[in-house]
């Protein structure tokens, strides 16, 4: 596709992301400050409202290409994990954090006056900020997920499983148990995602720990993205 071809269709997402999830008076507000920017680099979606920030970046660069933008990190010996980290601090720079980063000692990570959540998938990484926790997960659909459904998916919740289906449901639970941060999560037991249907993007809702959160989610490519903010 073209850059304007997609630079159209990631605006629609959003749009009507933002026009299902704010159905009153504030709608006009949100989308005033709903902005995008593209193809900086590999930044690829950039979503900004009351409640949070969400940066996409693609992967495209070669290493060489993010060396070149002095990004701090350790070499790392795997070339693909440190491209990740390079475009994740390219993107946090991006998004216009630029303080240190650490994490709690369940890996998960932390910031100074909020809170952040981060997902890597092959060839993208998001990111999400807000003062409110938040998780987020980005996930390529493939026949993994199916495959492996019977280990994190009631079934009597869920029929008629399909790649899609279970890539989205995984995503949900994966970006749950990021808000969540402290582990010893059980993906089958203590996350039950309510019936829905796949659509370009939408909603999901589930029950974690006898407490029930809402979900939203976009179809970007082909992967799914998957955040929540409390």
């Amino acid at each position: 596709h073209s850059a304007k071809e997609m630079s159209f269709t990631l605006y629609f997402i959003v749009f009507v992301s933002i026009f299902n999830n704010y159905r009153s008076a504030k709608i006009a507000i949100i989308i005033t400050l709903a902005y995008i920017y593209y193809y900086i680099m590999g930044l690829k979606l950039i979503l900004n409202d009351f409640y949070k920030k969400i940066g996409i970046w693609t992967i495209e660069e070669s290493l060489a290409e993010l060396k070149k933008q002095n990004l701090f990190t350790k070499d790392i010996s795997s070339k693909n994990r440190f491209k990740e980290i390079l475009c994740r601090n390219l993107l946090l720079k991006n998004l216009g954090y630029n303080g240190a980063l650490k994490h709690n000692k369940y890996g998960a990570p932390m910031i100074k006056n909020g809170f952040i959540s981060i997902s890597h998938t092959k060839n993208m990484v998001a990111i999400i900020f807000s003062k409110n926790q938040v998780g987020i997960d980005i996930e390529k659909i493939s026949a993994q997920p199916l495959k492996i459904s019977s280990k994190f998916i009631n079934k009597n919740l869920h029929d008629c499983l399909c790649e899609k289906k279970a890539t989205l449901i995984w995503s949900a639970k994966e970006a749950m148990y990021k808000l969540h941060q402290i582990g010893k999560v059980n993906f089958k037991k203590d996350i039950k995602i309510k019936p829905f249907k796949v659509k370009s993007n939408g909603k999901i809702n589930l029950m974690f720990k006898k407490n029930e959160y809402t979900l939203q989610y976009m179809k970007i490519d082909n992967h799914f993205l998957v955040y929540v903010c409390k």
